[in-house]
């Protein structure tokens, strides 16, 4: 099954988080552009609300390979979907980085090398480019719908939602314990729970029950945003409207009661597809390379031709990436994986 409507929200939020990269957060701290974009800032500034709505997105995406119920398929099916592009965009980044030899951009070979696994970034290691930061919460994800599967509860999905909504909702009051909050991430798990909803909606239809849990998982939604909000205002000294950011939120959630009643059916162009097989290489990529792009050629010509310049070359990049994973590493790395995983289950037979 292939959610066109899905995969066009998924490069609209990859876009918002590109274009607050580049024209606001570059330079509102950390000196990582010095180019900067005042004339639109007062609008692009949100735009790191794409990664919310990746989180939506994710949720909503996820029960496709994992109510199938077969805990190996899904695990392979995950690690085919992280790894071997993440790999190829980490080594990309850091060999541009290492080559143009910026005291702000900087990246060693050990630093790349410790990239590599990717949950190095829960003992610390430092990140080759920040937004990777996403795919540790993603990775917790499919972890918490890993064991459902491997202990046979998929099929209990509501149940399991439920409970992780008043972990959440429990959270949010005060209430909870570092360790829970580690596997459970209340800050972002209100968007993986109303994906996952949203989902159920699709394939099972209405109930009282989803739009009760729905309608919390949105108020948890909009009360993350606006404390996320409070932190941004405070690190970039500047101001946010908290009316943007509701009505943002708001949005999301209304997109996707569109696309789980099935009014955004229309959307089935295989353009579509395509833009969303992007997004991924095109997230990873971006940031860092994008930096570099905009300090190489600032004062050259025009910045706001110098942004659609360097947009077109890190999508030009993720074309690349993308046609290289899907048609040579993504396929060899499947079939590994599906090796191993053969010759463990016929031995542990024995």
């Amino acid at each position: 099954m292939r959610f066109y409507d899905i995969d066009l929200l998924r490069f609209l939020a990859a876009l918002m988080v590109v274009v607050y990269h580049y024209t606001f957060r570059g330079y509102a701290a950390d000196e990582y552009s010095a180019l900067a974009f005042s004339e639109v800032d007062a609008f692009t500034r949100y735009g790191n609300l794409g990664v919310d709505l990746f989180f939506m997105i994710s949720g909503f995406v996820i029960l496709l390979t994992a109510r199938n119920g077969d805990p190996i398929k899904f695990a392979i099916s995950r690690l085919v979907r992280i790894y071997p592009a993440f790999w190829v965009c980490v080594s990309v980044t850091s060999l541009i980085l290492f080559l143009h030899g910026s005291s702000v951009h900087t990246v060693s070979i050990e630093q790349w090398a410790k990239n590599l696994p990717l949950i190095g970034g829960f003992l610390g290691v430092k990140m080759v480019d920040g937004v990777y930061w996403s795919l540790l919460v993603e990775l917790k994800f499919y972890a918490l719908i890993f064991m459902l599967v491997l202990v046979g509860k998929i099929k209990s999905i509501q149940i399991f939602l439920a409970l992780w909504l008043l972990i959440t909702i429990s959270a949010a009051f005060g209430v909870g314990f570092s360790l829970l909050n580690f596997f459970f991430f209340p800050e972002w798990s209100h968007y993986f729970i109303a994906g996952s909803l949203f989902y159920l909606v699709r394939v099972e239809g209405l109930s009282y029950r989803k739009i009760a849990m729905i309608i919390v998982c949105y108020l948890l939604s909009l009360n993350a945003a606006l404390i996320q909000a409070e932190l941004h205002e405070n690190l970039f000294n500047i101001e946010l409207s908290m009316l943007v950011i509701g009505g943002l939120i708001t949005v999301f959630y209304g997109v996707f009661v569109f696309i789980a009643l099935e009014k955004t059916s229309w959307i089935n162009k295989p353009i579509v597809f395509s833009l969303g097989a992007l997004t991924y290489p095109l997230y990873l990529l971006h940031q860092k390379i994008g930096y570099v792009l905009l300090e190489l050629f600032s004062g050259l010509i025009n910045k706001y031709f110098l942004l659609i310049l360097v947009i077109a070359v890190v999508v030009a990049l993720s074309i690349m990436v993308n046609r290289f994973v899907d048609n040579s590493l993504g396929p060899w790395f499947k079939r590994s994986l599906e090796s191993i995983s053969s010759v463990v289950i016929s031995r542990s037979r024995k």
